[in-house]
């Protein structure tokens, strides 16, 4: 999902699924579409810069990966 600037995990694809799911058993398929649409995009994953790379042994820093380099260059360049 190109909102989170990363590839999806399979917990992240079941959530958005099974949220998708739940909604749509109560609301029609685009108010189901839209509030999981918001919830999408109001994630902390959508809001702020997160980067998921490793810590590595004993030190406090992060080794970032393609796609942690790739955000914040996309923030600088903005």
């Amino acid at each position: 999902m190109r909102a989170w600037r990363r590839p999806l995990t399979d917990d992240d694809r079941e959530w958005i699924e099974g949220l998708f799911d739940s909604l749509h058993r109560d609301h029609p398929f685009d108010e189901a579409l839209r509030r999981t649409a918001v919830a999408v995009l109001s994630s902390p994953e959508f809001l702020y810069l997160i980067e998921l790379g490793p810590v590595e042994e004993g030190k406090t820093r992060f080794r970032l990966g393609s796609y942690e380099v790739a955000s914040r260059l996309s923030f600088l360049l903005w």
